[in-house]
């Protein structure tokens, strides 16, 4: 009887040795996994930050851009808008030239009915 529970715990601790061994082996390649699966969540992290601080500077550029782009337009408007007063301002007195000497036309032609 002896024997017989003696042998049967030989078996169960050989089987549970044998059974830790595997476990071991399982744990060391679970190990190696979640090593493999952190490096490239980390390479994953840095390319969404590179792509991120990317995406910003393209937007801060074009708004740069753009920001310059109405400055210069304005400019533009503005020196229109001045050219083309100096312009009416010009035709303004032709045109007020032309009605005085209309004017004085008008006068020396009522002068000499007059006479």
């Amino acid at each position: 009887m002896k024997k017989v529970i003696l042998g049967t715990m030989v078996l169960v601790l050989s089987v549970s040795f044998v059974s830790c061994e595997g476990c071991k082996d399982e744990a060391a390649k679970t190990e190696d996994a979640m090593e493999n699966v952190s490096e490239e969540l980390e390479a994953i992290g840095d390319d969404v930050k590179n792509a991120t601080n990317d995406a910003i500077e393209d937007v801060e550029e074009a708004t740069n851009e753009a920001a310059q782009d109405v400055k210069e337009a304005a400019e533009d408007a503005g020196d229109a808008i001045k050219e083309a007063g100096e312009e009416i301002k010009k035709a303004g007195e032709k045109a007020a030239e032309e009605v005085k000497k209309a004017g004085e036309e008008v006068k020396e032609a009522v002068k000499e009915d007059t006479k």
